[in-house]
């Protein structure tokens, strides 16, 4: 008992990479497990006082608007995760300075201009929408510039290793506050509250937990970065960022398109109900969420160091974490499917087929490892870009062919297909541009060693 409470110890105390990864891992793991179970509360809270109707126009609005926020975040989040950590290494405090000042004064200004450009567009097809959903989708566009900066003030803190503190604004906090505000308001009220009043208490969650991100970051940011002159290379940030914004758009398109073009072609309620499916479904990749959130600055300075065999050794660890994970989450999700999806109300119980399709693209994507984040750390983002571009356009027709057709079924076929399919290309990507293999077959030849030495005892 005593060698293995000094192993654990070790392994989570410890300056080596093996605690690195452990520290930043579980700390990733406890946030975004908060908020999950935070945001299935928000879903449940929402779907029942909203009902599939007004929960349809509220989760459409809020679909196009993170659509909107992650495409026009223009890859300053990810760009500070990737440069960060070897300008530390470095010594280079006025370059992060410099980088993080930039950054800022981009998404204002960008933010500022989605909310007149979003105004003037919906009075120009006010007449092809109801009443109800112009108004939500109005209050939408504030939401953009809002989770915009929460994404930035995210990234700031996973870019010095603090990502429990980075992932709890947005992960706990926010849809915490969503869950009290909404709450509080239907309490007060005796009247139906409509998908634009949530959509506005939305906003008001999202500005909450802002300020709390940015005074986690005056608390653990290095002393250096505030008395270091800022220094700026503005097109190599905003040209490696704009290449990490369109990865990770299409990324989120491949999320989210089967959701739009769900609601286009079957109605918004469908869409509604078809969006819980998708929002389980992603349970199942829990952990290589969390492990992709402590390991991407690693990554990133190992590369650059050209440090292969230690790199490998870290995604090596990371996939038995993964596996682990997601054989729980996979038994939880697909074994009480129909019980979850009747707790958001008996309308959703109609989506269980829908998240039995999409398990299936989510193993394939679990089990696949962290491909698209060695791609996007290792500068191969250009390759990956049109890995994720081909699987965009797949993702489209199918959806298109198949919604018609076969409703929310088609959406979940379309969507896993695609889904399998991207993260096949990118695992052969990283085998031949990176040199490591990031998927939970690294695991096979430590099980076949560890069944020899069984064998022989």
């Amino acid at each position: 008992m005593n060698n293995i409470t000094k192993r654990f110890r070790t392994l989570i105390l410890g300056n080596g990479l093996h605690a690195l990864v452990a520290r930043g891992a579980s700390g990733a793991f406890i946030a975004h497990l908060g908020g999950v179970l935070a945001a299935f509360g928000v879903q449940i809270v929402l779907a029942r006082l909203l009902g599939a109707t007004r929960y349809g126009d509220f989760i459409y609005a809020f679909s196009v608007a993170s659509l909107a926020a992650t495409w026009l975040k223009l890859g300053l989040d990810a760009g500070i995760i990737r440069f960060v950590p070897a300008y530390r290494a470095q010594g280079e405090w006025g370059l992060i300075r410099g980088l993080l000042i930039r950054s800022l004064q981009t998404m204002l200004l960008t933010g500022s201009v989605v909310v007149i450009v979003s105004s003037i567009a919906l009075q120009i097809w006010s007449t092809r929408l109801g009443p109800e959903l112009k108004s939500t989708l109005q209050i939408a566009s504030f939401l953009v510039p809002v989770m915009m900066l929460q994404f930035l003030f995210e990234s700031r803190l996973r870019a010095f290793d603090r990502v429990f503190f980075a992932r709890l604004p947005h992960e706990v906090v926010q849809p915490t506050l969503q869950i009290i505000l909404v709450a509080g308001a239907a309490g007060f009220t005796t009247l139906t509250l409509e998908a634009d009043q949530v959509m506005m208490l939305t906003v008001a969650s999202v500005l909450l937990s802002l300020g709390l991100g940015q005074i986690f970051f005056r608390r653990f940011a290095p002393t250096e970065i505030s008395i270091a002159p800022p220094e700026y290379r503005t097109r190599t940030w905003i040209t490696t960022a704009i290449q990490l914004s369109l990865f990770s758009s299409m990324l989120l398109a491949i999320g989210q398109i089967d959701i739009v073009l769900s609601g286009i072609f079957l109605g918004t309620t469908d869409a509604g109900i078809y969006s819980i499916a998708s929002r389980a479904s992603r349970l199942i990749p829990f952990g290589l969420s969390a492990i992709n959130m402590a390991t991407a600055p690693l990554i990133s300075r190992l590369y650059a160091e050209q440090k292969i065999k230690d790199l490998q050794r870290i995604l090596t660890i990371a996939a038995g974490l993964i596996l682990v994970v997601m054989l729980f989450a996979s038994l939880v999700i697909v074994g009480f499917s129909d019980i979850i999806l009747r707790l958001f109300g008996d309308d959703f119980g109609a989506a269980r087929p829908a998240l039995l399709i999409l398990a299936l693209g989510q193993f394939v994507n679990t089990l696949s490892g962290a491909a698209a984040l060695l791609m996007t750390m290792t500068g191969h983002q250009i390759q990956a870009l049109r890995v994720a571009g081909i699987s965009l356009v797949i993702d489209f027709i199918l959806n298109i062919l198949l919604i018609p057709r076969y409703g929310i079924i088609g959406a979940a076929i379309a969507t896993a297909i695609t889904t399998a399919t991207w993260n096949i290309l990118l695992v052969r990507l990283v085998k031949k541009l990176v040199g490591v293999n990031p998927t939970v077959l690294t695991l096979l030849p430590i099980v076949i060693a560890f069944l020899k030495r069984s064998k022989s005892t």
